[in-house]
């Protein structure tokens, strides 16, 4: 009969409440702990997630809460379920919930052997929570493998001598227990934003009906507003360039994207790594709270024909166009039938052989008056005179058959002359 169970803390993770219950209740042994908590007493503890525990225990820990508000808050089910496939997520949030186990499995979580090994804590929020609880815990937020520091505090995580691994850890060994070394270090100023970007997005409001079409929301989010790394036409990424900001932004890491590749298979949406995903929207400058929502009203690509589209209606030409977005012609042409536009441009258009049949009127008058006022003078001597120079090229180049018609006539020697160029 369970006399006693200590009330969960905040951000606080399972294994730490029941290392809590061993302690506070003067358990000998946590095999004894296993026995009156667990359902399979031969299960290997879970220190990210929980394991499967008795009915009235899970009474114990919800308390005044739901059963998935209190999975939401002390397990890592708002990270690693963060951005999986609806699908995936809705079986991943479901052995969760019946406590059924194998979640490195059913969230997809990546296997890194560079992975911390214990389990980690802030000695500022040590301090902390001894002052506000009287007591210190292992927290969830601690455990993220790629944190390196406290979001809170922004000094670096320690690691205590608890391994994480279930095959080296069998006990239940509370915080309060081991932790003695209280050096505060300070991290550097990229680990301790993209801590603050992570745990922004674990607080934040979770939900299994949704997921995020990453694919189509970063490449809107990149076209939007990082057009250097996009293609002008909305086809494709350039990762290659990409790629070499990003390692330049995070060269103080020692984690997460480190090779081209990871960038292209998260823009097509074929992998789901929290941290690598958080280490793209913060590099893109995208809001916590954008990301989490993973809201976009138009593709790179509609965004692209958009802006073609009103180019075109603006009376530029699909030439012009194409030129200026640094794509075919044939794409242009694509896009307008696609969308069955025509351009303005026909009116520009029509304006500008309305002014040429003007100027061609024009031009013949100069012409026919040049030819009055100097009759003697050939054409080539008409054409070097300042005030008939323009008429007479510009009408030469555009009026052939008028000028051969009309061309001056001059005599030599007594005769008359026709000269033709």
């Amino acid at each position: 009969m369970i006399i006693y169970f200590p009330e969960p803390l905040p951000d606080e993770t399972m294994y730490s409440i029941l290392s809590r219950y061993r302690i506070e209740n003067g358990c000998l042994t946590s095999s004894q702990v296993k026995e009156e908590l667990f359902v399979n007493q031969n299960e290997k503890l879970d220190f990210l997630f929980i394991n499967k525990i008795k009915p009235e225990i899970k009474k114990y820990l919800c308390n005044n809460k739901s059963w998935d508000d209190f999975l939401k808050e002390h397990t890592l089910l708002t990270y690693y379920g963060r951005f999986i496939p609806k699908e995936q997520k809705q079986i991943a949030y479901k052995a969760l919930y019946d406590m059924t186990g194998n979640y490195a499995n059913t969230f997809r979580i990546p296997q890194n052997r560079k992975d911390n090994k214990y389990l980690r804590y802030c000695p500022m929020c040590v301090n902390m929570n001894r002052n506000k609880y009287g007591k210190t815990y292992w927290s969830r937020i601690h455990q993220i493998t790629e944190v390196n520091v406290c979001p809170i505090h922004g000094c670096r995580l320690i690691n205590s001598s608890v391994s994480r691994y279930s095959h080296d850890t069998r006990l239940f060994t509370s915080a309060e227990e081991v932790i003695n070394d209280m050096s505060i270090i300070m991290g550097n100023e990229t680990e301790i934003e993209i801590a603050k970007y992570i745990y922004n997005v674990i607080e934040s409001e979770y939900t299994v009906e949704e997921s995020i079409e990453l694919e189509g929301f970063f490449n809107s989010q990149i076209y939007k507003n990082n057009s250097e790394y996009i293609s002008n036409g909305g086809g494709h990424v350039n990762t290659h360039k990409l790629a070499s900001d990003l390692f330049e932004y995070y060269k103080t890491l020692k984690v997460g994207i480190y090779v081209e590749r990871q960038i292209t298979e998260i823009l097509h949406g074929k992998k789901y790594n929290p941290f690598e995903i958080i280490q793209l929207a913060l590099f893109f400058k995208i809001e916590p709270s954008e990301l989490i929502r993973g809201e976009y009203s138009k593709s790179a690509k509609d965004m692209f024909e958009e802006r073609v589209i009103n180019l075109m209606q603006s009376g530029m030409s699909m030439y012009k166009i194409a030129r200026k977005l640094n794509v075919s012609d044939a794409l242009i042409h694509i896009v307008a039938n696609k969308n069955n536009v025509k351009s303005n441009y026909t009116k520009y258009a029509n304006k500008k052989r309305i002014d040429k049949v003007q100027r061609k009127i024009e031009s013949r008058k100069i012409w026919l008056e040049a030819i009055e006022k100097y009759p003697t003078l050939c054409y080539s001597n008409l054409r070097k005179m300042p005030e008939y120079h323009l008429a007479f090229v510009w009408l030469r180049a555009n009026d052939k058959e008028w000028t051969d018609e009309h061309f001056p006539v001059y005599r030599r020697k007594g005769k008359q002359h026709n000269q033709t160029i």
